[in-house]
């Protein structure tokens, strides 16, 4: 076609004709796309029912697995079912699927193999939705034909020992391992708990934030594995990512970057649960869980202010960005008035003020709501977050030119993490974002519940409740209250042995006898009108 156009421009033709054969040149250039879109279609179409074929005749023993060729193909046609409880179903269903798929797994350790279709039908199978179909237990049966015999397992665990694994295929490596560990006792081999002490700490290494994920989980088995504790089938806290600890005292109050993509859902109790736990615990789960839920609410504003910031979008205000950071040294504060940061210099997203670094100064001083001190944030390189932090305002490094900018980031393995962050990348793709989520409102009240040991009232407060009214103790006489109860609040001088007379309205007398009947009881209300709640 190009070729047919150029002729005609070389050609003596007039300016009419050439109109027309142009008109006829771009209809035949759109018959050919159509023609060769419908024909990329078709052979796709065509594939797919060969792949299809191919995978019913090895399911139903006409066709066997005997070249690596045949394995290839077996995993492609797997992988290529849109409906995948469907396929599982139906292989597991057939004694030749099940064998078929333990010999194609078999039949090839190189490396080649293993990133290829090897990760691709792993990360098939690694699908939510198959740990549904009956409790689970197709996918054991999937996973028994997997590891055993262990020839697979060993070459699996060999390249990823090597460091030869793709990242997809050791995303892979390590769901895998994680399931072997979660599943029945019978699967939870000596082997398989060695090799993921081995492995753990890689996985909490790995850039791939999935691979983290499933490392925290790995190690938080181990732990409980160790201690004797039973984990396994039962929902606890702990292990969903570097933030998360059965003990709420050891959660950092600021998250950090791999609990803000964690995909797990967090640990709390509803309201029913907590009246299901012994009245002697119920203090201690009743401080766990409100620190829990208070912090979720918190960390909910973060992910909406956050999402706003890496989007473009505006939320409550325009997001303030630091960008174009280059690293320039670590502050190591004192003591007493700082703390530990980290000096960047901001190349972009300050405005300078004009002048010398002593009428800069005096810019910032007056201008303190400019990037004002212990404003929180977050540290993102190529639009992924590395670290939370808050600014630590110095007016003598901000006249800088260019300003630096110090940066207190939480905790010791996100300090180390944002330094490798700014070894490992390019710094002018990092940037800081100011986020509009108020942790000053929050932090002391999550601190508090963090340091409280007792709940004073702890009894009265989270006792039993029986009949929609909560188990307590009378304070007073039954004689005191039908007395007061049978004149309606009215002449109650000498009821009460008062020496002026006392006369209450309806619910005046409600809320004087819910104060004399239980031990906690919260009267408000405008003068005149008295109400009470339990």
């Amino acid at each position: 076609m190009a070729c047919l156009l150029q002729f005609l421009s070389r050609s003596k033709l007039s300016l009419r004709s050439l109109s027309k054969f142009s008109s006829i040149a771009c209809y035949l250039s759109n018959t050919c796309n159509k023609s060769n879109r419908f024909s990329s279609r078709f052979e796709m179409s065509l594939k797919s029912s060969r792949l299809y074929s191919f995978l019913t005749a090895v399911s139903n023993g006409k066709r066997a697995i005997k070249t690596v060729q045949d394995a290839r193909l077996f995993l492609e046609a797997v992988c290529n079912e849109d409906n995948k409880t469907r396929c599982i179903e139906r292989m597991v269903a057939s004694s030749h699927g099940i064998e078929a798929l333990g010999s194609s797994l078999r039949c090839d350790a190189s490396i080649t193999f293993m990133n290829g279709d090897v990760a691709a039908f792993l990360e098939y199978i690694s699908d939510e939705s198959l740990k549904q179909l009956h409790s689970g237990q197709l996918l054991r049966d999937v996973l028994l034909a997997v590891v055993e015999p262990p020839t697979f397992w060993n070459a699996l665990e060999k390249h990823y020992m090597q460091k030869d694994l793709s990242p997809t295929a050791s995303r892979c490596f390590a769901w895998l391992l994680y399931e072997l560990l979660t599943s029945p006792s019978s699967f939870v081999h000596l082997a398989v708990v060695q090799i993921a002490g081995k492995v753990k700490d890689s996985f909490l290494n790995s850039k791939d934030t999935e691979t983290r994920s499933i490392g925290y989980k790995v190690q938080h088995l181990l732990r409980g594995m160790s201690s004797g504790a039973i984990l396994l089938g039962s929902i606890k806290p702990g292990g969903r990512h570097d933030n998360d600890f059965e003990d709420f005292r050891e959660i950092a109050i600021f998250p950090t970057a791999d609990e803000l993509v964690a995909k797990e859902q967090p640990f709390y109790l509803q309201a029913d649960a907590m009246q299901e736990i012994d009245e002697d615990e119920r203090p201690a789960a009743h401080l766990d869980n409100q620190f829990r839920l208070l912090r979720e609410e918190m960390l909910g504003e973060l992910r909406t202010d956050i999402q706003s910031a890496r989007s473009g979008k505006q939320g409550r205000r325009i997001s303030t960005r630091l960008r174009s950071l280059v690293f320039h040294k670590i502050e190591c504060g004192n003591d007493k008035h700082r703390a530990a940061s980290i000096a960047m210099r901001c190349y972009e997203g300050i405005h300078i003020p004009p002048g010398e670094q002593v009428e800069r100064k005096q810019y910032w001083a007056a201008n303190k709501n400019i990037l004002r001190h212990e404003s929180f944030g977050c540290l993102l390189c190529c639009s992924e977050i590395v670290a939370f932090a808050t600014i630590d305002r110095n007016e003598d490094l901000l006249a800088e030119a260019p300003p630096i900018v110090l940066l207190r980031v939480f905790g010791d393995s996100a300090i180390l993490k944002t330094l490798v962050s700014l070894k490992a990348y390019h710094q002018r793709d990092l940037e800081f974002v100011l986020v509009d989520t108020p942790f000053f409102a929050y932090e002391p009240i999550l601190r508090s519940l963090q340091e409280k040991i007792l709940i004073p009232l702890s009894t009265e407060l989270l006792g039993k409740i029986e009949n929609g009214n909560r188990k307590d103790s009378l304070l007073c006489p039954d004689n005191l209250i039908a007395q007061i109860t049978q004149c309606e609040g009215q002449s109650l001088r000498n009821i009460l042995g008062l020496e002026k007379d006392i006369i209450l309205d309806h619910s005046q007398t409600e809320s004087l006898i819910a104060g004399l009947r239980q031990s906690v009881s919260l009267i408000q209300g405008p003068p005149g009108k008295i109400q009470s709640f339990l």
